[in-house]
């Protein structure tokens, strides 16, 4: 028997797996991301604000980006 035939027997698509069984808000930080952030950006130095952006990336889905800080000046010159 093969693995795919295994999975329909027990009902399991191997696309969903990685679905969470609860609703997911991109959007909501909780208070342990909240407080990393909030270290990350007292961290900052004057040079660090040089820079045109920095970016968070999720380390699972690099393909999740999130601007934690863009200086508009650079980018717009």
């Amino acid at each position: 028997m093969t693995p795919e035939e295994m999975n329909k027997i027990l009902g399991i698509n191997p696309e969903d797996i990685w679905v969470p069984d609860y609703d997911y808000d991109p959007g909501y930080v909780s208070d342990e991301e909240n407080e990393e952030l909030t270290k990350i950006l007292e961290s900052l130095t004057e040079d660090d604000l040089q820079t045109a952006e920095i970016v968070r990336v999720n380390r699972w889905d690099p393909s999740d980006r999130r601007v934690i800080y863009r200086n508009e000046a650079i980018l717009q010159e």
